[in-house]
């Protein structure tokens, strides 16, 4: 087995493992029992501290799902408890908070992920494969009866499984100028390389503003890009084809990032001169821009000021604005090279009252770009 998992269907990996679900209120298990029920061997839950120690060193589950809300329970306490008896057991913590002080425990007892409530099944399903790969690192003899990941399992191998299995439970995901556009859809035929999946109306104009989508299952290790090749009006029918495996993460940001509207500057104070940026699109803490060609000190891992200016709706039924100019530090993160200019990769943390101000900005914009999207569907129709 190699040291990290590719593309596998969940349960092909988790169908053998015992999982425990330590949880402060009966949410999770309403939630989410019958995914873990399809995925997991057996599931058992448990909403107070009563005997779980006994419980863990008489049935070893792979995995401890563990709320640090639960009553009655020293969660880091526990862990190292747990630790001592089983060395690699993995954890992973469940919290309605995730400050400092927490996340430095969680760091310091080794646990393997984290999930911050409210979550998503997509959110569980990325932690779940997370841990997967883990498994794989630290202890392959636990999935040793499976076969390599060494390119057996193929895109077409996916879809098929998924056709026979769970046809009805994928997504179509794409994106409109930064805002997700998430979909059901459902297999509906398999011809060679090309896929037919059953759309909305809704969905033509977005596979037509990308030509391409994401297909995303909670079923399967990792998600499949695939290109548009026709749609079927009268059907409502997508056809896609060059289908290609990629790592699950498109839609699964905490933060949206978004592309701002032509009010949106982002300046950089430079020695003697002040440089402007084309934004592709911003988010809370993240900006990706470009720049016709770098200064000498723009360097991954360096630190500039910055100044955000932007302009906010008080109400989109009103034309009055308020206007803002936060002025914060950055780090490059990321420089890419595309064609005659140079991407660039901003993170930046705000304070307080400003991270509010374009947090603000953020949720208004992706308003405006949802209410744009459906403008021009209606516009679509009429043609």
């Amino acid at each position: 087995m190699k040291n990290k998992i590719n593309y596998y269907s969940i349960n092909e990996l988790t169908n053998s493992l015992n999982v425990l679900v330590i949880q402060s209120s009966c949410e999770i298990e309403n939630n989410f029992s019958k995914y873990f029920t399809e995925i997991f061997s057996s599931v058992t839950y448990m909403t107070k501290y009563d005997n779980l120690i006994e419980f863990v060193k008489d049935k070893k589950p792979d995995f401890i799902f563990l709320d640090i809300q639960t009553q009655n329970l020293q969660p880091f306490k526990f862990i190292n408890i747990v630790q001592d008896i089983i060395p690699n057991q993995i954890f992973i913590i469940i919290s309605s908070i995730s400050n400092k002080e927490i996340l430095l425990k969680s760091i310091n007892c080794h646990i393997t992920s984290f999930l911050e409530k409210p979550f998503t099944t997509t959110d569980l399903k990325d932690t779940v494969v997370n841990c997967l790969n883990f498994i794989v690192r630290n202890n392959p003899n636990l999935l040793s009866d499976k076969k390599e990941s060494n390119g057996d399992t193929t895109v077409i191998d996916a879809i098929s499984y998924l056709m026979e299995n769970y046809q009805n439970n994928i997504e179509l995901i794409n994106h409109y100028k930064g805002v997700p556009l998430i979909r059901n859809a459902s297999i509906v035929d398999l011809k060679g390389d090309t896929v037919s999946i059953k759309i909305k109306d809704i969905q033509k104009y977005i596979l037509d503003y990308s030509n391409h989508t994401i297909i995303n299952t909670n079923y399967f290790t990792g998600d499949i890009y695939a290109y548009l090749k026709e749609v079927d009006i009268n059907k409502g029918i997508a056809i896609f084809h060059k289908l290609n495996f990629i790592p699950s993460y498109v839609h699964h940001r905490k933060n949206p990032r978004i592309s701002p509207d032509d009010n949106f500057k982002i300046t950089m104070k430079g020695k003697k001169i002040l440089y402007s940026f084309n934004i592709i699109d911003v988010s809370i803490n993240y900006a990706l821009v470009t720049l016709a060609s770098l200064p000498e000190n723009l360097i991954i891992n360096t630190e500039h000021d910055i100044y955000l200016s932007f302009q906010e709706p008080k109400n989109f039924r009103e034309s009055k604005f308020e206007a803002y100019r936060i002025h914060t530090k950055c780090t490059i993160s990321d420089i890419f090279d595309i064609k005659s200019s140079k991407k660039i990769l901003l993170n930046f943390n705000l304070k307080e009252n400003d991270r509010e101000k374009l947090d603000s900005y953020i949720y208004k914009r992706g308003l405006e770009l949802v209410a744009e999207f459906k403008a021009n569907y209606l516009k679509s129709l009429k043609k």
